[in-house]
């Protein structure tokens, strides 16, 4: 027999927890499907910015994240020869780095124990379920591992929010495409111990044709590294990733001391073309959430609170839908509350992305004026991240 439900998630990570927990806990009935099995590696910047931790609180875990990762007061950007700014979070704000294995465990787990929210881990969405009208009424789900639950398993549900990352199985499936950014980067990252310096910001390293990204973790001395490159500077990875990641880092000179003596903790691993979207967040029966919508570049560390908040986002509008209260166009409310929550976030990027273009002259000049002038910086890095309320439908 098919299980059924008021509404189906598709994707057991930030956004798809959030979205499932948020509409449990107004009493509808979800099924949560993740095609991994927890813990499991993912390539990410694991940090969470000052704006997703009020989502946090609302979901229940923010206590247990606190206890899992590291504050950080804000983030620090150094250029090759040294110069450098860094902006703090306005009003004494921080943010969080832990582990994406860890904190996406704690989301699902939480998830688990929510009442009205039925789990399968292990199972893909391979085929939607559509009626005469086009109207998504669920997933064909096929088992994604070869001990699994064996043959197709229909999912049935009144509504459904899809948030399986930017890769989405379950929008490709729907004719969904992705479509990608002109600029195209790329994101690798494992973790180090034994790195000597860290303090209580993120730090940007500006390198050729890309930028490496230290996010300390709680474990004296541990950080996630990650590089994050263009395109035409992936040539050097071919064939040789960890070897060239090593390289990387200690060919830059600021770096040489901090890392020599640390060593790896974890493997490289991988991510890419960053960004993207697709022209169509929401349809009959469907809402997309997460990256599984669009995406920002990591260099703004954005991606877990922009995740939380559209779980949020999407729970309130398949909440409405579910209550017969959704104004007739209500695809095109949650499309453009969506957009404005992702507004200071893209502004941010552009931003970012223009700086790690410039030429050496121009980014040293810009850090400089950044390096006098700490609050215009600080502006910058704090623009939205005060406002940790629901995001609303207009």
């Amino acid at each position: 027999m098919s299980p059924a439900a008021d509404a189906a998630v598709v994707g057991g990570g930030p956004a798809g927890c959030s979205a499932a927990i948020f509409l449990a806990q107004r009493g509808v009935n979800v099924i949560l499907v993740e095609k991994a099995r927890f813990p499991r590696a993912k390539a990410c910047g694991e940090g969470v910015m000052p704006s997703g931790l009020g989502a946090l609180r609302r979901l229940g875990v923010l206590a247990e994240v606190e206890r899992a990762g590291r504050r950080f007061s804000g983030v620090r950007f150094t250029e090759p020869g040294g110069r450098s700014a860094a902006g703090e979070f306005s009003g004494g704000g921080y943010g969080l780095v832990l582990s994406r294995e860890t904190l996406d465990l704690i989301l699902l787990e939480k998830a688990k124990t929510v009442p009205g929210i039925t789990v399968l881990e292990g199972r893909r969405a391979v085929r939607p379920l559509l009626d005469a009208r086009g109207f998504l009424e669920g997933f064909e789900t096929a088992a994604s591992y070869p001990d699994g639950a064996p043959g197709p398993l229909e999912i049935r549900a009144r509504q459904t929010v899809i948030a399986d990352g930017s890769l989405s199985l379950a929008a490709e499936a729907l004719g969904l495409k992705r479509r990608l950014p002109r600029r195209r980067r790329y994101g690798l990252r494992t973790h180090f111990a034994g790195i000597a310096g860290l303090g209580d910001k993120v730090e940007v390293f500006f390198i050729p044709g890309g930028e490496i990204y230290v996010a300390p973790h709680r474990e004296p001395g541990t950080a996630l590294v990650s590089l994050l490159l263009e395109e035409s500077a992936l040539g050097r990875f071919a064939g040789r990733t960890v070897a060239a990641f090593e390289e990387t880092l200690l060919s830059c000179a600021f770096l040489l001391d901090r890392f020599s003596g640390a060593s790896r903790l974890s493997p490289v691993i991988g991510l890419g073309p960053l960004g993207g979207r697709r022209d169509s967040w929401s349809g009959p029966g469907w809402l997309l959430a997460g990256d599984a919508a669009s995406s920002v570049d990591p260099i703004t560390g954005d991606g877990i609170a922009i995740a939380l908040q559209n779980g949020e986002l999407a729970a309130e509008t398949i909440f409405r839908r579910l209550q017969g209260r959704s104004p007739e166009g209500d695809g095109a409310a949650y499309e453009s509350a969506r957009r404005a929550l992702l507004r200071d976030k893209q502004m941010r990027e552009r931003l970012l992305l223009t700086l790690t273009s410039a030429g050496p002259l121009v980014r040293r000049g810009v850090l400089t004026v950044m390096a006098a002038s700490p609050k215009l910086f600080s502006l910058l890095m704090s623009e939205g991240f005060s406002r940790t309320d629901p995001p609303e439908i207009g």
